[in-house]
């Protein structure tokens, strides 16, 4: 009698092909389809722009997706911006890309973009993509500010150009506590207190829809959230829930990396036991400056290797970025000579070399300068000036390259503390009050710089604010 045939005669091997063909399957069917879809082009690379919008803030981030993947020079050689605005490239993938401008657009601008036929010196082996367009316009940026309304805070959002009409955002029952934007303006990250007394991380768009928890922290305090200039990811801090065994251990907060892609959280520091107080990105999102704490001064990290780029035992101002990230600028007490005066420090981020930049006849004066903002464009910066060494009050001041200044605030029976440049640096943002209101939150103020130095009051209670491209 014959033998019947083993249909499966290797049944460890057909397991195994079973398993390659469905771990390959979808890698298979993207190649199919992106190869159909560059037969149907005649060879070309098809491009979409995955977070089309008719209106940009003055530093979107355009994603775009190729049907198949490119070479980088391709892209490059090919997108186009009218009228012509400089950009920078980051690919996050090899068929997704980013771009985004070096500087603000100015608010109120149209401008196209796209992709052309590059020029013929390129290898004609290489790839082409299928010409397309597209037109967007730049608004107007808003200021979102975090307002004391009733026992607690919210987040408000008012126009400068409409500030009556403020926008409620928020309606947590007074339970918020800190925020940042992103930089293109589209969302905003707030922290929230819970019903454990810990404060939750949470995400919204930009007119306060959507709103989502993103990182239960649980009886832990996540707070002081920085959002990365060029990558999805924030920079915050956790302070661990504490008792009274706990603080005398020392329980101080630590920073952490935030991955908004995938909701990954990682540590910024290797050492666990060391404190961050206040993490801020670089103007390009490649450093991290921290503050210590009153025995370790300020750090500056970089994001990737964790190398320390510099450091300031003495400082507790994280200080402020030129826009091209060459330069840091950060106040601190001369070490010598008198008088005894808090100046303004610029490092050469490259070569570690620190000079005076309010020096000479800024120096003279004798005034102490705090707390640097830079400009956007790189003209000079903002600063907190103490011109009287008994008067706790501080004049606001825009310190221009080569050691000129305009005085923007002066009244000392105010105390001026936050203080912001719009995104296009035209126009200045502060908080005012006397030092003994304080606690119920300040006035926030504009000041324009054209025409003549208009200042603009607007509503009061507020104890944060941030531009909101």
């Amino acid at each position: 009698m014959p033998k019947r045939r083993k249909i499966f005669r290797y049944p460890l091997l057909m397991v195994g092909m079973i398993i390659f063909i469905l771990f390959f399957s979808p890698f298979l069917l993207s190649w199919i389809t992106k190869t159909a879809l560059s037969v149907l082009d005649g060879g070309q690379v098809r491009v979409n722009w995955l977070n089309t919008a008719e209106i940009l803030s003055s530093h979107p981030r355009l994603q775009f997706q190729f049907s198949q993947d490119i070479e980088p020079e391709v892209v490059n050689a090919s997108f186009y911006v009218e009228p012509e605005i400089s950009g920078t490239w980051s690919w996050m993938e090899e068929d997704l890309a980013v771009w985004q401008p070096d500087e603000p657009i100015p608010s109120g601008r149209s401008f196209r973009f796209g992709f052309q036929n590059p020029e013929a010196s390129l290898d004609s082996n290489v790839g082409r993509l299928k010409p397309f367009e597209w037109q967007a316009n730049i608004r107007e940026p808003e200021i979102v500010f975090l307002k004391g309304i009733d026992n607690g805070k919210e987040l408000l959002k008012v126009s400068p150009d409409n500030p009556k009409i403020e926008i409620q955002l928020t309606r947590a029952d007074g339970k918020i506590v800190d925020f940042t934007v992103s930089p293109d303006g589209e969302q905003i990250l707030f922290t929230k207190l819970n019903e454990r007394s810990g404060l939750d991380l949470w995400l919204m768009n930009r007119d306060g829809q959507a709103q989502t928890m993103i990182l239960d922290c649980g009886v832990d305090r996540c707070s002081s959230p920085d959002w990365n200039p060029v990558r999805d990811e924030i920079v915050f801090t956790i302070e661990k829930s504490s008792d009274e065994t706990s603080l005398m251990n020392g329980k101080l907060p630590k920073a952490y990396i935030l991955n908004l892609i995938n909701g990954t959280t990682t540590p910024l520091l290797n050492d666990p036991q060391k404190a961050a107080y206040d993490p801020i990105w670089s103007s390009r999102g490649q450093w991290i400056t921290f503050w210590e704490g009153m025995d370790g001064g300020i750090v500056i990290l970089h994001g990737n290797s964790k190398e320390v780029g510099y450091a300031d035992p003495s400082s507790e101002d994280t200080g402020c970025w030129s826009p091209e990230e060459r330069y840091f600028y950060y106040s601190d007490v001369k070490e010598k000579g008198l008088p005894i005066v808090s100046i303004i420090y610029q490092v050469d981020i490259l070569t570690g070399l620190r000079a005076n930049f309010t020096g000479s006849d800024l120096f003279d004066l004798g005034y102490n300068y705090y707390y640097p903002v830079c400009h956007p464009q790189g003209q000079g910066l903002l600063a907190v000036v103490q011109v009287g060494p008994k008067i706790p009050q501080r004049e606001l001041w825009w310190i221009k390259p080569g050691g000129s200044y305009q005085k923007i605030f002066t009244d000392l029976t105010q105390m001026v503390t936050q203080f912001s440049w719009s995104p296009d640096g035209n126009r200045v943002l502060f908080l005012r009050d006397t030092l003994a209101g304080l606690a119920d939150g300040s006035q926030m103020m504009i000041w324009d710089q054209n025409p003549g130095g208009e200042m603009i009051q607007l509503t009061d209670q507020v104890f944060k604010l941030r531009w909101l491209p």
